[in-house]
């Protein structure tokens, strides 16, 4: 049998403060989702009875663990509720979980969306449109290989489609700083 590890973790978002492990279990690849809600809730009952406020909920985008996500968020003491016009659209409905009065934000895993963005700027597609804007591999490739560039060659050429940390290279405050000296 096949075990993967589920690491619940406190990040205190704080420059040069790192993420404290509250709880690791091994669990099984074939564990189901009300299962896996019910230690999340552990944890979360745990630590509202510390009088620490989680404002976010990440998790690695498997269907199991979307559906625990999903089934953990629905236990939530409240809802508030937000709605965008959208001037002859549908309207965009947004349903926020209140965890002893405090919104609580379920979300996949932040890291594995830097490393789809990135790949499917990488995917051979011609252009890829983003509202207004445009991006595509040869700007991602003229800054790789600029003099003062945030990135790596390997984050260009010859790159690890899983590697978080080129991912997060990619999108970090330094490489937007780039773009904007570079192509405002």
């Amino acid at each position: 049998r096949t075990f993967k590890i589920r690491v619940y973790v406190l990040h205190i978002p704080l420059p040069k403060m790192r993420p404290i492990v509250l709880a690791a279990l091994a669990i099984p690849d074939d564990l189901d989702a009300p299962t896996l809600a019910e230690y999340g809730e552990k944890i979360l009952t745990g630590l509202k009875e510390k009088g620490i406020w989680v404002l976010s909920y990440a998790c690695d985008g498997t269907v199991t663990e979307r559906s625990a996500s999903r089934q953990l968020a629905n236990k939530a003491d409240s809802f508030r509720t937000y709605s965008i016009d959208r001037d002859g659209d549908a309207d965009i409905t947004i349903k926020i979980p209140l965890f002893n009065g405090r919104p609580t934000i379920f979300v996949q895993d932040s890291k594995h969306a830097l490393k789809t963005f990135r790949n499917n700027l990488f995917s051979g597609a011609r252009l890829l449109v983003l509202g207004d804007e445009v991006g595509f591999y040869g700007m991602v490739r003229q800054m790789g290989f600029d003099s003062n560039s945030p990135l790596f060659h390997r984050d260009v050429e010859k790159l690890d489609r899983q590697d978080d940390c080129a991912a997060a290279r990619l999108f970090s405050a330094p490489s937007l700083e780039w773009i904007k000296e570079n192509h405002p």
